[in-house]
């Protein structure tokens, strides 16, 4: 919560949302106008400017004691001066109240959603198939050898979490050379292996989950 709010309060940190709150009533005592009418003021605590209570029509805010009403803090009719005041200390109150909440819902420490990891789709089709296929990927550390080509998971967007590979059907075709170096391939090339294996994928079972 804001230093602030805690002095316009005499409150102490910290303060929860729930928790019980006093706010220090208005000093109203009688003062005058610019005019030279008398009047009732109050002070706003933090040089918060003053409160004027303008007859039964209605209670004013200004910046300094000298200045004219800027505008209307509480709207009249009144049923006297007393009615007048606690008309606006409810005002007052209210709206510090609703500063105060929203100061603390901003304060508050989100909870984080629990989100549930989704299993991997493994398809133990899809790895034999990419066995002895041809390197899709075609990157300078490519050997070229069919032999040692496998499906190569990608961990770039693929959206697993710690410790759990992506699901086969994000995958490529790769030969050792090339997924040693996966980390140096741009996402370009990577991105069209996989695209040129899920073609391959979808040509030989007519879905990419087989």
């Amino acid at each position: 919560m804001t230093s602030l709010l805690l002095q316009l309060m005499g409150l102490a940190d910290p303060l929860e949302v729930g928790d019980p709150i006093k706010i220090k009533p208005l000093d109203w005592h009688t003062g005058k106008s610019p005019l030279g009418i008398t009047t009732r003021m109050a002070r706003l605590p933090l040089d918060g400017g003053w409160l004027r209570i303008d007859g039964p029509v209605a209670v004013r805010w200004q910046r300094r004691l000298q200045d004219e009403p800027h505008c209307v803090f509480v709207p009249g009719p009144f049923r006297g001066i007393r009615a007048a005041e606690q008309a606006a200390q409810t005002e007052y109150e209210r709206r510090i109240l609703s500063a105060v909440e929203r100061s603390l819902m901003a304060y508050q420490v989100p909870q984080r959603e629990v989100v549930q990891k989704t299993p991997p789709f493994v398809s133990k089709k899809l790895r034999q198939f990419a066995e002895g296929k041809e390197c899709l990927v075609k990157s300078k550390w490519c050997n070229s050898d069919s032999e040692t080509v496998v499906l190569c998971h990608s961990r770039r967007r693929a959206g697993a979490g710690m410790a759990q590979k992506p699901h086969d059907f994000w995958g490529y075709h790769g030969c050792s050379g090339c997924h040693a170096m996966e980390a140096h391939i741009d996402d370009g090339e990577l991105y069209d292996a996989i695209r040129l294996t899920q073609y391959a994928v979808y040509a030989a079972f007519g879905t990419l989950t087989p």
